[in-house]
């Protein structure tokens, strides 16, 4: 019996190695997949994309006034500013520190324009002014009066300007409310200047930032006419009547140029304010109208509920495309001839112009949303819940993206997965 019950024991501890043996092996070939998954999570392939679910807040900061516009320089500082007050504020972009705090006397309708480590910028007491971005130091300053222009009628103040400067080369041009076309230096000095609306009535307002392309400025007015103004020779200005599509439904609104102007490298887009672009040919002694692309039902007055002009046409990085957002859709362009590569309509309404991070457009909600769309399709990626309808932005900077809202709230949001694996602010990689 021993001898039996010996045999019986090694048979079974046998067959419990060989089971032990099978086991392993199967677990080997489970873990090979699981393995292979891991990795794929860890190295994602060249098509994939970054987690879209849940932004992180990097960085909050507040504002003495609801939020108008902000920029963020290539240094790395954000200005914020607003027409309901004289407040001009800078944040260091990565981490939210307050840089520096100016009181410009006047309201800031307009971003400045950045060059380096200078601002120039027109307060809405129409003055003109320059400072350095980094320290909010005064380089120089003209007016309060600038440009004085022709005398007005009495009784009638001077004109408040909106457009924010436009650089050239070397130079910078600016146009006031009234039509006042100035050329300056870089340091303030006055090269030229031209006055398309000579006499004491001033019946049209030159609200939209114009562009300039090959020494030509191109400006648009509240009553449709696209002026173009030859830089060295600002007597030399010429302009079209804008014609208003059929049936759009606003009367003279339909034309009225308030978003800014768009140039690419062979065309001049304008954007009226029913959701008309148009698109121009500019050629050595005259601006060819190109194409007109009616968008959107007629009757929308193209404004978001905070006062801020839609329908402007922002450019893709690679120049392919121009896109814009409407009260009630965004759609994608060809900017050659106009034709709409894709549309997508909104269940809610617009508050924001688009801005482009990697292959996505964002756009503001007024149901406190910021929306996410494929640049390529249109098709919608995610909805990410904001503390209110924004003002101001978005502003991308590297990956990621800065708000303006009403109360005065500055949020700064990561928008990189790669950061979103840290909490160190070093490890999100932003372009110098």
């Amino acid at each position: 019996m021993a001898s039996g019950g010996g045999f019986r024991s090694s048979g079974r501890a046998e067959a419990l190695q060989d089971r032990r043996q099978e086991e392993a092996k199967a677990l080997q070939v489970h873990r090979l997949p699981f393995a292979f998954l891991l990795i794929l999570l860890m190295f994602p392939g060249p098509g994939a994309r970054a987690d879209l679910s849940s932004p992180v807040l990097q960085w909050q900061a507040q504002f003495p006034w609801p939020i108008h516009w902000l920029v963020t320089s290539e240094g790395g500082v954000t200005l914020v500013g607003s027409d309901h007050g004289s407040t001009l504020q800078a944040h260091d972009a990565l981490r939210g520190t307050r840089l520096w705090r100016r009181s410009l006397r006047a309201g800031l309708w307009s971003a400045p324009a950045l060059r380096g480590n200078r601002l120039f910028l027109s307060p809405h007491d129409q003055s003109l002014l320059s400072l350095r971005v980094e320290t909010g130091e005064f380089l120089w300053r003209l007016g309060p009066r600038f440009p004085e222009g022709s005398p007005r009628l009495p009784g009638v103040s001077p004109p408040l300007n909106r457009a924010a400067p436009v650089l050239l080369t070397e130079e910078l041009a600016t146009i006031s409310l009234d039509g006042q076309v100035s050329v300056l230096s870089s340091s303030g000095t006055i090269l030229r200047q031209a006055d398309l609306q000579p006499g004491r009535f001033h019946p049209d307002g030159f609200w939209a930032t114009p562009v300039a392309l090959d020494g030509i400025m191109y400006i648009g007015t509240t009553r449709g006419n696209l002026w173009r103004v030859p830089l060295q020779a600002l007597d030399r200005a010429t302009r079209i009547v804008l014609e208003a599509p059929p049936e759009r439904g606003l009367g003279q609104a339909s034309l009225e140029v308030r978003a800014p102007l768009l140039a690419t490298s062979n065309r001049i887009l304008v954007a009226t304010m029913d959701g008309t672009l148009r698109g121009f040919e500019p050629r050595p002694v005259r601006l060819v109208p190109s194409w007109t692309t009616t968008l959107g039902p007629p009757g929308v007055y193209q404004m978001s509920s905070q006062g801020r002009a839609l329908a402007g046409p922002v450019l893709a990085p690679e120049g392919t495309r121009v896109y814009l957002a409407l009260r009630d859709r965004v759609v994608a362009l060809g900017p050659e001839d106009g034709h709409v590569i894709w549309e997508r309509p909104l269940d809610e309404k617009a508050e924001t112009p688009p801005a482009c991070w990697r292959d996505t457009l964002l756009v503001g909600l007024q149901t406190s949303r910021l929306l996410v769309l494929d640049r390529s399709s249109g098709e919608p990626l995610s909805a990410w819940e904001l503390p209110g309808p924004p003002t101001a932005g978005p502003e991308v900077w590297g990956d990621q993206v800065t708000l303006g809202f009403a109360d005065g709230t500055i949020r700064c949001y990561d928008l990189s997965a790669s950061a979103r694996a840290s909490s160190n602010p070093a490890a999100i990689r932003i372009p110098r």
